[in-house]
């Protein structure tokens, strides 16, 4: 079986038998509780999270290059997917731990310590009134009306250049440079595709 280690910018590392081997996958998955405090002193347990899903794989190297784009993926936080017993994606490698022994000596030992990463996209779309809205979920559901006898909800989510337009017109009637600069740039360094 030929296991495979793919980041979205650093490489690929397969594991052959001149490369090294996969010697174990382990996979976790657990739930939070949440909980509020209430005026009697107890709490109210009374939701759950699905927290992301954590892997972890461990082998041996046999020389080569290995290493260096393994760290590699490490350094550039890379998004990694991973081939073998078990088929994961949008893995972000949480720790990366090296050991050389006698028994290798050419090569070493090595644990890696994924979390599964959960990605969000940005959406824009028309609506009737001639109004761009973005959504952060990836569907297009950024303006929902729903009716309920006699009550009506509308909800719109707010455009960047809009919030922007927002920012620099308060900015400037108060005439303060820290605000009109402040937020230029509403990415992050995280991972939205």
């Amino acid at each position: 079986m030929a296991y495979i280690l793919k980041g979205d910018r650093s490489g690929t590392v397969r594991f052959t038998p001149t490369v090294g081997t996969i010697t174990a996958e382990s996979v976790s998955f657990s739930n939070k509780a949440t909980s509020s405090p209430i005026e009697s002193g107890g709490n109210i347990n009374d939701h759950a999270i699905n927290d992301p899903i954590k892997f972890t794989v461990s082998g041996t190297v046999i020389g080569g290059t290995a290493a260096a784009i393994l760290e590699k993926m490490w350094q550039n936080r890379d998004l990694i997917e991973y081939q073998g017993k078990q088929r994961r994606s949008n893995l972000l490698m949480l720790s990366f731990s090296i050991t050389e022994s006698a028994t290798n000596k050419n090569g070493f030992d090595f644990s890696i310590s994924f979390q599964e990463m959960k990605i969000i996209t940005a959406q824009t779309v028309q609506l009737a009134t001639g109004k761009a809205v973005s959504s952060a979920s990836g569907r297009s559901s950024a303006s929902k009306t729903q009716n309920n006898g006699l009550i009506t909800t509308s909800t719109q989510a707010v455009t960047t250049t809009s919030y922007l337009d927002s920012v620099n017109k308060v900015a400037a009637k108060k005439n303060n440079e820290s605000i009109a600069t402040a937020r230029t740039n509403t990415s992050d360094s995280g991972y939205a595709r």
